[in-house]
């Protein structure tokens, strides 16, 4: 880091000196100071989608997810390529800020540009899951997704939870009736 930050005290200012500090700082858990390098970076290349994301990622691991979502965002516009990946972590920063109805649309974008996204897929499941109030929706959820995927990876998980959703019916007033 100090060679990087010598170069900067003499007066160089290139894209290059701030990423390599930033990713520097990043290693080091220095969160901060990793986004105040990368932001120097884009400054000087405002459009450069990589260190958008990275960003935004950043901005995510010190748990700043305001900041997460607008950088993540903005990364999403100018990028041209396939986003399920930045689409998903967009949807997880959604997750964290407690508003799973965006989280639903941005992995239901990922999955629109990669359908054989499985983490996507599943998490979708997960979030909707989590904000689902019906028992009987939160357990036709997993039905589903065993019946269309039987050979997913999260086939474990997804018999699991079902099998806690039905048993947490059963011990329902409600789930007693029937």
């Amino acid at each position: 880091m100090s060679r990087f930050e010598a170069l900067i005290e003499l007066g160089e200012r290139s894209p290059f000196i701030f990423e390599k500090l930033s990713y520097a700082y990043s290693g080091a858990l220095e969160y901060e100071k990793a986004i105040l390098n990368l932001e120097a970076a884009l400054k000087l290349e405002p459009n450069n989608s990589v260190n958008r994301y990275r960003l935004g990622d950043l901005y995510f691991k010190a748990e700043d997810y305001r900041n997460a979502e607008l950088n993540l965002k903005h990364a999403l516009e100018i990028q041209d390529a396939p986003l399920d990946k930045e689409y998903s972590t967009l949807a997880t920063v959604y997750n964290y800020l407690k508003r799973p109805e965006d989280a639903v649309k941005y992995f239901k974008k990922a999955l629109k540009e990669n359908p054989e996204n499985e983490s996507a897929r599943f998490s979708l499941v997960i979030t909707k899951d989590s904000y689902y109030k019906d028992i009987e929706a939160r357990i036709k959820l997993y039905e589903d997704y065993l019946k269309a995927y039987p050979n997913s990876q999260f086939k474990k998980w997804a018999e699991d939870k079902l099998k806690r959703l039905k048993t947490e019916q059963f011990m329902s007033p409600e789930g007693n009736k029937n």
